[in-house]
């Protein structure tokens, strides 16, 4: 790992001058792809309260393909290139994919017997391990774009913003269990508790931001800002439409 990298994963760190270019492609793109673009759409059809019956199943599914199939060979290309990226991310790269195709196997010698508890529990890790992707995914765009315009998270944003994201991965395995389940009733108050505990969430990453305002003097890069804004717009569009990718 480069040591540009280092600084941007260390989360006790202060402020640098900015690097040139503060963006990765162009001010534009980089805003469309860190969040901006489905905010733009999503958040006009949350307001309308809109339902999606204009859009088809096979055409969600293309879209994903499409979008997520390139996300994922760019994923694997770089936490797979060499041995020693894979021995440091061991539960992502190895121990997570063994565990979920044992419980795919068990779960399908198990279906031939009539019985679907393996198959709900492999999904439910799958659910579980894709919530950690997505927020995960936010806070290293939010470190990303801070580290190009030479500001770094101190140890107190990072487990305030970190912290509301483990919120939001509760609160996606709680919609999943809920939502998935043929006996869910059990899992209603689990999910209500959840849903309320996003508004935590939310100002606990508020709170993170508003804390590196004070101590840096300035606003919070726009960039960082929309990454985390834009994770609990798209848990807004799954709470509304039951969409996930």
């Amino acid at each position: 790992m480069s040591r540009a990298s280092k600084r941007v994963a260390n989360p006790a760190v202060s402020t640098s001058k900015p690097s040139a270019p503060a963006y990765i492609l162009t001010p534009i793109v980089d805003f469309l792809c860190v969040g901006g673009l489905s905010m733009l759409v999503i958040i006009p059809l949350l307001l309308s309260g809109a339902e999606l019956n204009f859009v088809s199943i096979g055409a969600v599914v293309w879209v994903q393909i499409i979008v997520n199939y390139a996300h994922f060979m760019a994923s694997y290309r770089i936490v797979y290139r060499d041995r020693a990226t894979m021995m440091k991310h061991q539960w992502a790269t190895i121990r997570v994919p063994l565990i979920m195709l044992a419980c795919l196997i068990i779960a399908l010698v198990e279906a031939q017997q009539g019985s679907q508890i393996m198959l709900i529990a492999f999904f439910a890790v799958g659910s579980g391990y894709l919530a950690w992707h997505y927020t995960g995914q936010t806070w290293g765009m939010m470190a990303s774009f801070a580290h190009l315009r030479g500001v770094k998270f101190d140890r107190t944003e990072y487990w305030l913003i970190r912290g509301g994201l483990r919120i939001l991965l509760c609160w996606h395995l709680a919609w999943f269990l809920k939502t998935t389940l043929r006996n869910s009733e059990g899992f209603t108050g689990i999910y209500q508790l959840a849903s309320a505990m996003t508004v935590v969430a939310a100002l606990m990453g508020m709170g993170g931001l508003m804390h590196l305002w004070r101590r840096t003097g300035q606003a919070p890069p726009l960039l960082t800002v929309v990454a985390w804004l834009s994770i609990f717009v798209w848990y807004g569009a799954i709470a509304r439409w039951g969409l996930a990718g």
